[in-house]
């Protein structure tokens, strides 16, 4: 077992494996953009207009 004698550590220091233990967890937790092609992205649209018409403007002749 792994000990260590945190009494000698200064708040500074301690305060930074907080900061970065925390700065960690929020970078894990955010998801990446998905990049899709054109083609597909003007697909994706589409559909959705076809599910919520009117709630999206579609150009199908760009």
């Amino acid at each position: 077992m792994l000990a260590y004698d945190w009494d000698d550590v200064s708040a500074g220091i301690a305060n930074a494996f907080d900061i970065e233990a925390r700065d960690a967890a929020q970078r894990a937790e955010k998801k990446l953009a998905r990049t899709v092609s054109e083609t597909e992205a003007r697909d994706m649209l589409y559909k959705a207009d076809k599910a919520n018409s009117g709630k999206y403007k579609v150009d199908l002749y760009q």
